[in-house]
């Protein structure tokens, strides 16, 4: 099954993320993140210097969040598909998750009936 990890991401400065973050996001089919980490966080991605760190895909893919509900619609998609996504926010990931959680609600009973369904962990 496919997951939604949110991963809190400090600041949003390089220095500040945690490695095991980084790794998370390699391993990660998509990686969402607001508009202005996102090059800091390609730029992570792509260095792999250390002979530990592998990317699982050929690429990974990196989206801006948008409105809720168009970012809420776009992770659905992507996990129904089978894919694996880390949305990255910057501050308290707890913030991320109680904001997320309740813009879920009414998107996760609209995808309930569908065949492919999905969860958070």
């Amino acid at each position: 099954m496919s997951k939604l990890t949110v991963a809190g991401i400090g600041p949003g400065e390089a220095d500040y993320i945690l490695p095991a973050v980084i790794e998370k996001m390699k391993k990660a089919h998509t990686v969402i993140a607001a508009k202005r980490v996102l090059p800091i966080l390609e730029e992570l991605c792509q260095d792999v210097s250390d002979s530990a760190s592998v990317l699982q895909h050929d690429s990974i893919s990196f989206f801006a969040m948008g409105k809720i509900k168009d970012t809420l619609e776009q992770i659905g998609k992507i996990l129904s598909e089978g894919h694996d996504v880390v949305m990255a926010v910057s501050g308290d990931p707890l913030i991320g998750i109680w904001t997320l959680s309740l813009a879920l609600v009414p998107y996760r009973c609209s995808v309930q009936h569908s065949e492919k369904q999905w969860k958070m962990h």
